[in-house]
């Protein structure tokens, strides 16, 4: 038993647990949001033409929302069999999303929106989202926080999960959640993922074009009004 499957176990049970007050949050609720999500997704099928895709870490189905009229096929994969219970209207899967149950060769398109964060080291997931996808496919991650950000901001960042974090708002809907499980979850919420890092194992995994931007666009409606989806240096913007 090492970190790798504490946090996959962390998420499983943190999940579950909070599957049915996830949408009460309201996080991902924004009008401009939700366009800015649907636009990403139709320049995905317009790289591939491609009939298929699969969303890693699907929760309750909001990126197989946002692609139901783009894709003909779209099928979800999550850890959490309480937040696939809760999915309506979608194929979903209940897995690990290092060892996809998914044959070789057969998705189009393969998008991870909010989910690096929740996992330990990305070597094994990298290699078999490479496996799955067709020649010429492609892998679309977004909404993951840059370490480069949380170290820039640490100290207002600090503030912020004090007077405004996650788990406070969780802890609020959701009696029996302890600090433990959550930080175990949302292992690198705080301190953020190394997007050069994942750039670089995605080229050792078979990657033959690899593009990074950082941007402000997320969850947060007053941010998405004032900032819109303009690009940033990498350390000043939090999402990659």
């Amino acid at each position: 038993y090492n970190l790798r499957a504490q946090v996959k176990d962390a998420n499983r049970e943190f999940h579950d647990l909070v599957a049915d007050v996830y949408d009460q949050l309201g996080s991902r609720e924004d009008t401009k949001f939700k366009t800015w999500l649907e636009d990403k997704i139709k320049k995905l099928k317009g790289l591939t033409r491609g009939e298929c895709l699969l969303d890693l870490g699907c929760g309750r189905g909001f990126v197989l929302e946002s692609a139901q009229d783009v894709f003909p096929k779209t099928c979800g994969i999550d850890i959490s069999l309480g937040m696939l219970q809760k999915v309506k209207g979608f194929r979903v899967l209940c897995g690990e999303v290092d060892f996809l149950p998914v044959r070789t060769g057969t998705v189009d398109v393969v998008v991870a929106v909010a989910l690096l964060h929740h996992l330990w080291e990305y070597d094994k997931l990298c290699s078999e989202i490479y496996r799955v996808l067709k020649k010429g496919g492609v892998l679309y991650i977004d909404q993951d926080p840059d370490t480069w950000f949380t170290t820039l901001f640490g100290l207002p960042l600090r503030i912020h999960k004090y007077l405004f974090g996650s788990y406070k708002k969780y802890g609020e809907l959701k009696k029996g959640l302890t600090q433990d499980l959550f930080d175990s979850a949302e292992v690198h919420l705080y301190d953020g993922v190394d997007s050069a890092s994942v750039l670089k194992k995605l080229k050792e995994s078979g990657f033959s074009s690899v593009e990074c931007s950082y941007h402000w666009t997320g969850p947060f409606g007053l941010v998405n009004r004032l900032v819109g989806d303009i690009g940033f240096p990498r350390g000043f913007a939090p999402y990659f």
